[in-house]
């Protein structure tokens, strides 16, 4: 699926390039499991995203890799990559969601407010690059650098946990408002179109593993100067 994202942002117009930036966060998915205690294990195995690291997509292109096989460790990733970005707004997407060049076009070119968070329409990306309307996504994100911190990022006490986004969308609509819907649309792939465009490796909506959410929010919440955990997972550079 990264090179399919890659293909994508090479056809891309040279005046559209200038603006971007891609920073890449390897999950970690195959690399050693993470210890009870969060402890970095023994015999780390090599990055799945090393094939890339000669794409030339036409504008900077960095890869990092967290180093423990973390269930849904997705806010980490997010954390890392906001943390390297080196630009004032940041599109936060998983790797099977693709933005078409008129989303990328308009995310730098109309105006946006600085103190919102955006979402987009999504649509399936079919066979013929015919396009199926779905449901507004969820976790996928433009804001400002600024905005993205200043509600505290990820809370990374709540990794391995699916579902663990609605706490930052909690705490963006507090600080900022309602989401702002774009028209502009993001494409979802499936694994028909991509085999590995998404994972396949982790159960969702788990009674047992994903219980305790709102509960670590609302300790968090009750322990006065208590914010939001960043970089808890080991990781490094991978390109």
């Amino acid at each position: 699926m990264l090179h399919e994202q890659c293909r994508r942002l090479r056809k891309l117009p040279d005046a559209l390039k200038k603006y971007l930036r891609l920073i890449v966060v390897d999950d970690g998915t195959g690399a050693p499991k993470a210890a009870a205690d969060g402890a970095l294990l023994e015999g780390i195995s090599p990055s799945t995203v090393e094939p890339a690291k000669y794409y030339d997509i036409g504008f900077p292109f960095e890869g990092y890799r967290m180093l423990l096989d973390i269930r849904w460790n997705q806010d980490a990733c997010r954390n890392l990559a906001v943390k390297h970005a080196q630009t004032d707004w940041v599109l936060l997407l998983d790797v099977d969601h693709i933005p078409p060049e008129q989303t990328l076009i308009s995310l730098v070119s109309d105006q946006h407010d600085p103190r919102r968070a955006y979402r987009f329409a999504r649509y399936i990306l079919a066979q013929n690059e015919m396009v199926v309307p779905w449901k507004v996504a969820p976790n996928l994100w433009f804001l400002s650098q600024a905005a993205f911190w200043s509600a505290g990022g990820y809370d990374e006490r709540l990794r391995g946990k699916y579902g663990s986004d609605r706490d930052i969308r909690d705490r963006l609509i507090d600080l900022y408002g309602v989401m702002i819907d774009l028209p502009a649309p993001l494409y979802a792939v499936g694994r028909s179109m991509v085999p590995d465009a998404n994972t396949s490796t982790y159960t969702r909506k788990d009674k047992i593993l994903d219980a305790g959410i709102a509960e670590i929010i609302q300790k968090r919440k009750n322990t006065p100067n208590c914010a939001p955990l960043h970089f808890r997972t080991p990781w490094e550079r991978a390109f």
